[in-house]
């Protein structure tokens, strides 16, 4: 019978001799380094922590292997676990199967506005495009009404195969009438008949439902709202989509915002890098070796790396999709025992948290306030509190109290963010009798790399990392 892990015990971390102990405990309380460039965050920090936790899962029991997923942005990371596990999962590559990111998703009682969300929260909060929230609600509910056409085929049904099925017919009609009309061209048409990249149908559908250049001069020729209605009218008798069916009846210049809005929240999910590495099909698979389950990672005890190409939308979306299925995996128990005590540790470390940063989904506040009790150890690196704050809508400053307020371990590297020393100054006790602080006598923009200040349960201190 597999026993609970023990949590007391300590990881040895000789380079961050400087802070004490790390016990596993510790480590699921949640820990962020926060420094500029070059302070030595990543090198001092967050690698040797890192490097430890490969090093302990090296000789664990099978049953007690730490689950590891690393985001590495910066591409400092990722070298020393291909090295240490040879079996580990790098997203993108040939042999990897994308991502499920619904794969945690209760699909028996979940409905379509659940999958939205859950597209729009993977390509962040920080556009400026849709601040406006007229436009960002009309147009997730265009985009909720294509996830609810794709469904539709698995209710009537009655499974995931038939469904499958039923769903290729529908689209191939609509490509084959649209073609034949001339209303769309011919990679738009293998497009609508692609399965692997459902954003780009539900584009090109909510295209077709505005796109009526040419209609005037050549009255006989049907409108492209008027095939996609009637094809839907065919396959989806009295099925509601009001987004849809209203599309075509508002103004031109209305429904062409619409499209493009939705084309900004989701259009980085359509492109080909994207499709190699996340699932984005609301219908279940129909074999399991065409997905990576997150779940089954941590379940099982394994490594997945992720190092982003660029910093392109597409990048950033794929690693947010990452942190959102390791979230999704981890509270639904993945790394715990039928009783709930936690059977191994499911660590994330994130270089350039910001990067991923999302209030969308599980949001990350919220997952740092409960992982703790289902084995969740989060490793962050950010630059600065400004850094985090700009990734979140309207610049939150009470998602990144609630998220900084949630991690235990708060490590400060040199910066100059004014923001960032104010919340180092609150951290760090004040002198016992009337004189300067700490702060007031050496600021953190005067610190050399490698040097840092930590609060941590316990206390507070300063010393000099080890750097790598």
């Amino acid at each position: 019978m597999t026993q609970p892990l023990d949590l007391s015990a300590e990881l040895d971390v000789p380079e961050l001799a400087c802070m004490g102990g790390f016990s596993r405990a510790l480590l699921t309380r949640g820990l962020i380094a926060l420094g500029s460039t070059g302070s030595g965050k990543t090198r001092s920090v967050l690698a040797p922590l890192l490097n430890a936790l490969l090093r302990e899962r090296a000789t664990a029991p099978t049953e007690h292997r730490s689950c590891i997923v690393v985001i590495d942005p910066k591409r400092e990371l990722a070298a020393p676990v291909l090295a240490l596990c040879d079996d580990a999962y790098v997203i993108g590559a040939d042999a990897v199967p994308p991502i499920d990111v619904f794969g945690t998703i209760d699909r028996d009682s979940a409905d379509a506005g659940v999958y939205t969300d859950r597209l729009l929260s993977l390509v962040g909060d920080s556009s400026d495009v849709v601040r406006d929230p007229f436009w960002r609600n009309s147009a997730r509910e265009a985009l909720r009404d294509c996830i609810v056409l794709d469904l539709h085929f698995v209710a009537i049904g009655g499974g995931v195969p038939d469904g499958h099925i039923r769903r290729a017919i529908f689209w191939r009609d609509l490509a084959k009438a649209c073609l034949t009309a001339g209303r769309i061209s011919k990679p738009e048409a293998q497009q609508l008949h692609s399965a692997k990249a459902p954003i780009s149908r539900y584009l090109t559908l909510l295209r077709l439902l505005t796109r009526e250049s040419g209609a005037a001069s050549n009255p006989l020729k049907p409108l492209s709202s008027e095939l996609v209605l009637s094809t839907l009218e065919e396959h989806a008798p009295s099925l509601a989509v009001p987004a849809l069916w209203r599309l075509p009846e508002l103004a031109s210049e209305t429904s062409t915002s619409i499209v493009a809005t939705v084309a900004s929240l989701v259009g980085p999910l359509s492109s080909a890098r994207v499709q190699r590495a996340l699932r984005l099909d609301v219908l279940p698979a129909v074999r399991p070796t065409q997905r990576l389950s997150l779940y089954e990672v941590v379940r099982r005890g394994e490594v997945v790396v992720y190092q982003p190409a660029d910093a392109s939308d597409e990048s950033e979306a794929i690693g947010r999709a990452l942190k959102a299925s390791f979230y999704d995996a981890v509270l639904a128990g993945a790394a715990c025992l039928p009783d709930g005590r936690v059977q191994r540790l499911a660590a994330c470390v994130i270089d350039e948290w910001p990067v991923v940063v999302s209030s969308g989904g599980v949001a990350d506040h919220t997952y740092l306030a409960l992982c703790r009790g289902f084995g969740g150890a989060t490793i962050l690196g950010a630059q600065s509190l400004a850094a985090i704050r700009e990734r979140l809508p309207n610049r939150s400053t009470d998602a990144v109290r609630a998220a900084i307020t949630n991690l235990a371990t708060r490590v400060q590297l040199a910066t100059t963010d004014p923001d960032t020393i104010r919340e180092l100054r609150e951290l760090i006790p004040p002198p016992p009798m009337p004189g300067p602080h700490v702060l007031d006598v050496r600021s953190p923009a005067h610190w050399l790399p490698g040097e840092l200040g930590w609060v941590a349960p316990g206390g507070w201190g300063l010393g000099r990392a080890t750097l790598g």
